[in-house]
């Protein structure tokens, strides 16, 4: 059986989610709240302030510390250390990094101490994260806006827009290499533990790409549509979303589709847990939690229902 949790704190609809690097889970919605939550107890054991408006993006830092970006609405990323985030606190942030002058629709860590973001005013920004320097702009006329960013490997920066292409980077000199035509247009990327990149895609599939080639190297299809936020599971399985009631499970490697979580009302985001389950965020301002025995899992998600969380497979 599947374990399921609601967190319950947010009055506005969800609009992402990233897990700390302690394991907490960080969580924005349109009430502009920006929650610490502790998975154990439930609870909110902190907020995170200093935007005047609402988020769109987050991520967790991948350097060793306990900090997260976040960034939106009011065209500014802010870095927030968490060690402090507890018994109610109020944190703010200890970075700004801007520039952008428009909604900062997505982020990714890169190597090199460096945080790559994707803005509707068409450019990527490479920031070093600790001086809070603007490294390089990146101009990406493929679309009028960048949807997504993700790091292919150390060297390697994969984005896209609202056009049916990807763009791909050299992280070292800030050239453009390739430009990748796609079969749909693509909402999200994320690096897979076996080196592809997963694209979330407005046809309902999920592409994997070989980066380096330039190629897709296999589909995942089910009955989605627009997958916006891609997870990868503690299994190595792959949960991706739309914005609907119904996020898609798959095993990776056989590429095969494992089943299907439905919940009562429209996710909007996800993100892979510390201890591998997956976190769904929700329009009605609520977080779904699930947790999977992984050592007792066969090759489909066990049905269970959970009549609080509105949840079933």
């Amino acid at each position: 059986m599947a374990a399921v949790r609601v967190l319950l704190g947010h009055t506005g609809r969800m609009s992402c989610v990233c897990t700390a690097p302690d394991g907490r889970l960080v969580t924005a919605a349109s009430d502009k709240r920006v929650c610490v939550w502790s998975l154990a107890s439930g609870a909110v054991e902190a907020t995170l302030v200093g935007h005047t408006k609402s988020l769109r993006s987050m991520c967790a830092l991948t350097d060793g510390t306990n900090r997260v970006v976040t960034g939106g609405y009011d065209f500014v990323a802010r870095l927030y250390e968490l060690s402090a985030a507890r018994g109610g606190a109020e944190v703010a942030a200890i970075r700004e990094y801007s520039g952008h002058t428009k909604l900062i629709l997505s982020m990714a860590a890169v190597s090199g101490g460096r945080l790559a973001t994707g803005s509707m005013d068409r450019t990527i920004r490479v920031w070093d994260v600790e001086t809070g320097a603007c490294l390089a702009t990146l101009r990406d006329g493929s679309g009028p806006w960048v949807e997504a960013v993700a790091a292919a490997d150390e060297v390697t920066l994969v984005t896209c827009g609202p056009e049916q292409t990807m763009s791909v980077w050299d992280l070292r000199t800030y050239a453009r290499l390739a430009t990748v035509a796609t079969s749909s247009y693509i909402f999200s990327l994320l690096r897979l533990g076996d080196g592809t990149v997963a694209s979330g895609n407005n046809d309902g599939s999920v592409q994997l790409w070989d980066v380096r080639r330039r190629e897709c190297v296999g589909e995942l299809r089910g009955p989605y549509k627009r997958l916006q936020w891609l997870a990868q599971l503690g299994d190595g399985s792959l949960a991706a979303v739309g914005r609907d009631t119904s996020a898609g499970l798959w095993d990776v490697a056989r590429r095969a589709r494992l089943g299907v979580v439905s919940t009562l009302y429209r996710l909007e985001c996800c993100c892979a847990t510390v201890d591998g389950g997956l976190a769904m965020g929700c329009a009605d301002g609520s977080v779904v939690v699930l947790g999977f025995p992984w050592a007792r899992r066969g090759v489909a998600v066990v049905g269970w229902v959970a009549a609080r969380a509105g949840v079933w497979c």
